[in-house]
């Protein structure tokens, strides 16, 4: 019998290959992808939810309590005078019509009198505009009980400019320098002296002219700053307008209509109780106004943080469009980019509304000095104006930018194209301010243009640091009264 085994079946599988090593110029492997934290979860519709049948209702009653809110706000501002608006009207004017008469003069002591006839107002001209916003707030504050104060207060003032009629009003009525206010005392006393040729100044010459300094410079800055936002505008226009998208999505996340209007309600109503509250601790002796006045933009923001970005899985950093618009590479790419995208916005926005300006002086229309004008600023403490620029300057254009574009103009914009969604947003954010026509226009194209500038780039970002560019330009001219005077 033979032997049946034998070697392999001639069908069997070879054997596998002995394991050799790559060649050494084979290119490396690409290290394993190791992803950020993954995003936190949707919170489940809860009590907060937009759409609670109880907070729909809450949305319904706070629209129809606030629509003729902001209506009465907009007439009042239209009609209101500055005793309406200042706690102390005539200390206010008096502080500014005196500096800017020293600031100007100091300036024409130092400028040749071609180059200062070219820069700085004419004196007659300056005198007649000084004259007649002085005989309007005596006829404002009448009702006051107090157009003898302010009456002394103008003549005061108005001899600064060589009135001889003025001065003898202030020896003849120097019974009532007392009742002036502080800044202006010294110099009526002076006024008030049997001496012909008394010192007239008030402050040293030398503070008067570091005023003046600090404007031209803060001046200087603004239009170096426009100039430069100009070239980037027009670079990025002979290119024709390439894509300056920093993000692929809109960076407060995507909600429906219903759901961005009852937050922006909601954030809009906390705001003004916030707001209201300030006035009413003011009313009963306490001297946190200011302070809770501030809080009202935090507490808006936190709305809109509780009960939109939160149950999306989103932060407010990036709701504005910060990491976005600085964390996707290139980095350096992206912040020269932003940079221009700032100063493209800031520059339109300033240029439309020096025009809107120029073209209400031309027709005979200047908005009222009270209007720019802030008691807080101007006199306040130290903590209370520095809560009031904070508010101005950071917190309120973050909470602004926050439910305006990032939530109204997003909802909108579910609903209806860029420009309708714009306009708009832009014509309600403009109404809320409450300013005259002139503030209305230029508010509201701000509103429009930063909204155009969110649907372009998807990101917040350079809408908020334009918007805290142009109100701390806003708070810087301000800074000279309270300073140097």
């Amino acid at each position: 019998m033979s032997d049946q085994r034998s070697g392999p079946l001639s069908n069997d599988p070879p054997p596998p290959p002995p394991l050799t090593t790559p060649p050494t110029d084979a290119p490396p492997e690409p290290p394993p992808f190791r992803p950020g934290p993954p995003p936190r979860p949707p919170r489940p519709p809860g009590p907060f939810d937009p759409m609670h049948p109880g907070l729909m209702a809450l949305t319904i009653i706070c629209t129809v309590l606030m629509v003729p809110l902001i209506g009465c706000m907009s007439i009042f501002s239209a009609t209101s005078t500055a005793a309406d608006l200042l706690d102390d009207p005539v200390r206010t004017f008096a502080v500014l019509s005196e500096s800017d008469r020293r600031m100007n003069d100091a300036l024409r002591s130092v400028f040749p009198e071609r180059v200062g006839s070219i820069m700085l107002p004419d004196p007659a001209e300056e005198l007649r505009k000084v004259r007649e916003a002085w005989d309007t707030l005596v006829e404002d504050v009448a009702p006051y009980d107090d157009s003898e104060r302010a009456y002394l207060a103008r003549n005061v003032i108005i001899a600064g400019y060589g009135d001889a009629g003025a001065r003898q009003y202030v020896r003849d009525e120097s019974f009532g320098i007392e009742t002036l206010p502080p800044e202006i005392r010294s110099r009526a006393r002076a006024l008030a002296s049997p001496v012909d040729e008394p010192p007239l100044e008030t402050i040293p010459d030398g503070e008067a002219f570091s005023a003046a300094v600090f404007v031209i410079t803060m001046s200087a800055v603004f239009l170096l700053m426009l100039a430069v936002g100009v070239v980037a505008l027009i670079v990025w226009a002979v290119r024709r307008r390439p894509p300056v998208a920093l993000a692929t999505e809109p960076t407060a996340g995507s909600f429906t209509l219903g759901v961005g209007y009852a937050v922006f309600i909601w954030s809009l109503a906390v705001f003004m109780l916030v707001s209201l509250a300030g006035e009413f601790i003011a009313l009963v002796g306490l001297d946190v106004q200011v302070l809770v006045m501030t809080l009202g933009s935090v507490a808006g923001v936190l709305v809109i943080r509780q009960s939109l970005l939160r149950p999306g899985g989103l932060g407010v950093r990036t709701a504005l469009g910060v990491r976005t618009a600085l964390g996707v590479p290139p980095a350096g790419r992206r912040w020269w980019s932003l940079l221009a995208l700032i100063l493209i916005v800031f520059a339109i926005d300033q240029g439309f509304s020096l025009l809107v300006m120029g073209v209400a002086w031309a027709v005979g229309h200047e908005t009222p000095w009270h209007f720019v004008a802030d008691d807080t600023l101007l006199f306040g403490s130290t903590m209370d104006a520095t809560l009031l620029s904070a508010d101005v300057m950071i917190l309120g254009p973050i909470f602004e930018e926050l439910a305006w574009r990032g939530v109204l103009f997003a909802a909108l914009r579910r609903r209806m194209g860029a420009w309708p969604a714009a306009l708009l947003s832009g014509f309600i954010f403009g109404l809320a301010h409450g300013y005259d026509i002139t503030g209305l226009l230029v508010v509201s194209f701000s509103g429009v243009l930063y909204a155009m500038s969110y649907e372009r780039t998807r990101s917040l970002a350079p809408c908020v640091a334009a918007h805290i560019l142009s109100n701390a330009f806003a708070v810087g001219s301000v800074l000279p009264y309270r300073i140097f005077f």
